[in-house]
């Protein structure tokens, strides 16, 4: 905490302040908790006493950093090995423990232009392409057999999923390197305290609740006004998932790190998740197929059938959803 104190730079005969007197000022600082001035450590733009950092905090500090710290050494594995190797399980792996680690982090109140975080949004772009491919290819080649069609769409999108894993086996070791790692040590030496110390963890989940139940809502709103299958509930419904996501891991990361029991929600937020990502895929493979179809070694036919059964799937994916009201 800063205190500001004014002082004349000119003394007149009374104390009391003149037009024209100059006054010049003097920064006080004291701790954000208990306003002792002495033995202040600089965390963001506040400070925090030895006293109050280390009374009861020493654990809790201990747990959000061993935890934090495994995480992020988790993401540099598998990220490193995206770079190595071609396996799809890498690029997921790295995917999800780059997504849980932002969503932990944004819970704690680090802001989206954190150098961190900059980071680690730009890797997830190299990824989330080489997923959606990997996605496509794996439920393409099970209906290889039933249409031609299907079998040259794993062709297009193999080869362009080579040409994204080079991009990415080129931009990745700059991203991931040595100031990245900077950073992080960075924050987990002179920023992290500020954002355990001050986190209100029941008033932050439940703002994250409220977030989801008012997303539930613009759903809800959004298909009674034009129908289910209209582009506005598609895109409520995604704000859903993605809202759903979050709130999935936090509660995992919160459950392993503070031996709480978080299952029922976590499960509850695992089977939003799911669900609405099912939907999402499938939008994904229309796309992707009206974007070949001019390419491939397939008749016109063949091309109509397979977007023809992606409609329907599609259509009865989004007819079934079942979303609770809030509060139901």
């Amino acid at each position: 905490m800063r205190k500001v104190i004014f002082l004349k730079k000119r003394e007149n005969r009374n104390n009391d302040l003149k037009a024209g007197d100059e006054l010049m000022t003097i920064e006080r600082k004291s701790c954000l908790f208990c306003q002792q001035e002495q033995s202040l450590l600089p965390i963001k733009q506040e400070y925090i006493c030895d006293e109050c950092l280390n009374e009861g905090n020493g654990e809790r500090m201990t747990q959000w950093e061993a935890s934090l710290q495994k995480r992020m050494n988790d993401y540099k594995h598998f990220c490193k090995r995206c770079i190595k190797v071609s396996d799809p399980e890498d690029i997921h792996q790295a995917r999800v423990t780059g997504r849980k680690l932002k969503s932990i982090l944004q819970f704690l109140g680090v802001k989206k232009k954190h150098p961190v975080l900059v980071r680690i949004k730009r890797i997830h772009k190299l990824l989330n392409i080489i997923r959606e491919a990997d996605v496509f290819i794996e439920a393409f080649e099970k209906r290889e057999k039933k249409n031609k069609a299907y079998k040259e769409m794993v062709k297009k999108v193999t080869k362009k999923r080579r040409s994204f894993q080079k991009e990415l086996q080129s931009q990745m070791p700059s991203i991931m390197n040595a100031d990245l790692f900077h950073d992080w040590e960075q924050f987990l030496s002179k920023e992290l305290a500020f954002y355990v110390l001050t986190l209100e963890k029941d008033k932050r989940l439940n703002e994250y609740e409220q977030r989801f139940s008012y997303k539930i809502d613009t759903y809800h709103k959004a298909v009674k006004t034009y129908g289910k299958q209209h582009s506005k509930s598609i895109e409520a419904l995604h704000k859903v998932r993605i809202q759903s996501k979050s709130l999935r891991y936090i509660y995992k990361e919160l459950s392993d790190m503070m031996d709480q029991n978080f299952n029922s929600e976590k499960e509850y937020y695992k089977k939003i998740q799911t669900q609405f990502g099912a939907i999402n895929d499938v939008q994904d493979w229309l796309s992707k197929v009206k974007q070949y179809k001019n390419k491939l070694n397939a008749s016109q036919k063949d091309i109509g059938h397979v977007k023809k059964k992606l409609k329907i799937q599609l259509k009865e994916m989004i007819e079934n959803v079942d979303l609770p009201r809030p509060n139901n």
